[in-house]
């Protein structure tokens, strides 16, 4: 199955008034003195794929498990299409939410074949009907016949999708579904699994750890840190305009340098970066710099765009289509930058390093 780019356009969240297909109002959960999740609020749009992301214990699979109802929120409420499932005064069960759930084992039974497993809960009425219309939309139509153990990991979790979907759930629920799947396959699951989520307008919540996994998957990302929600939105506005420090560590390869505002933008070590500052001239500042937005030249007299400076190598990593530099600057500060894998630099060369971001670089007040 072929995948397509990435959607341009994915649905909007829900405007103001309009019934959201999943709202969380100010969730808590509390196990003991900590707070799992700490007043967490946001809402899906119908046929909208929001991912949970953040690292371990941040709230994400407790904020999965109190939308599906297998969790009681201490305060705030769940709404699915609009009707109330989850507050401190009932939770409705999991069996009468309408959702779907994929987890990380895809739990299929053994004993049954493909089409017995997607079957497995329908109504006998058009319930062979709707299998077939579920494997064709995962692309496993031939395999019907086929028993668990004679599929690949990743035709087992496109079987698990198609019977998570199978009964129409208003909203699908992805936890780490794609965590027992080796890089290279779970690379290409990942954009297999949005292929059919779009292609069949369905609503899902999808909870990882996997930055470039959000990225690839999500219509918008909700970053959470410590049970709080730190930022949602784009996966572009994320990554390139993080809301705190932390979103911004969290996304990518980040680094920090020192500068200071001044009229025509930011004055760095590396040089003057032109864009328009919230801060004021003169104010203090940390500037996110990833590797990508470093350029390199071997010729340390070599003039960069923005001025740069001269500094040694002190590290790199091959990393197949480029490699990682790792630069020492006068001042002692560590800048990384991508290079061609064709650029061989041995430890101690001088390089000329320069920032040349082709977009505005995130600022923090130092």
């Amino acid at each position: 199955m072929t995948a397509p780019a990435h959607a341009p356009t994915a649905p909007d969240p829900p405007a103001a008034g309009a019934i959201a297909a999943v709202g969380c109002e100010a969730l808590v959960k509390r196990y003991g003195p900590v707070r799992a999740v700490d007043r967490v609020s946001l809402a899906v749009a119908r046929g909208e794929i929001v991912v949970l992301l953040g690292p371990s214990g941040c709230g994400k699979t407790t904020t999965l498990r109190l939308i599906a109802g297998l969790e009681a929120p201490d305060e705030g409420r769940v709404a699915i299409g609009g009707a109330v499932v989850s507050s401190p005064a009932g939770v409705v069960p999991p069996e009468r939410r309408h959702i779907g759930m994929v987890f990380q084992h895809y739990a299929l039974f053994p004993h049954m074949t493909v089409a017995q497993n997607v079957a497995y809960g329908l109504p006998r009425a058009g319930a062979q009907a709707r299998v077939n219309e579920m494997l064709a939309l995962v692309g496993l139509g031939p395999l019907a016949g086929r028993m668990p153990h004679e599929l690949s990991g990743g035709q087992q979790q496109r079987v698990a999708l198609a019977r998570a979907l199978a009964p129409r759930p208003a909203v699908l629920l992805l936890d780490e579904p794609f965590s027992n799947l080796d890089a290279r396959l779970r690379a290409m699951v990942r954009l297999e699994v949005r292929d059919i989520l779009k292609a069949g307008g369905i609503t899902a919540v999808f909870v990882t750890h996997d930055q470039e996994e959000a990225l690839c998957i999500g219509d918008r990302i909700a970053v959470l840190n410590g049970g709080r929600l730190e930022q949602i939105g784009a996966p572009e506005e994320v990554y390139h305009r993080p809301a705190s420090r932390f979103v911004a560590e969290f996304m990518g390869h980040t680094g920090f340098v020192p500068a200071q505002v001044v009229a025509g933008g930011l004055e760095t070590e590396l040089g003057l970066v032109c864009q328009a500052v919230d801060h004021p001239v003169g104010a203090a500042v940390q500037v996110l710099v990833r590797p990508d937005d470093v350029v390199l030249a071997a010729d340390a007299e070599r003039t960069l765009e923005g001025g740069g400076v001269t500094g040694h190598v002190v590290g790199q990593v091959f990393q197949g289509m480029h490699r990682m530099y790792r630069v020492v600057l006068p001042s002692g500060r560590h800048v990384d930058c991508l290079a061609p894998h064709t650029r061989v630099l041995t430890p101690g060369s001088p390089v000329r390093v320069a920032l040349s971001p082709g977009h505005p670089l995130a600022c923090f007040a130092a």
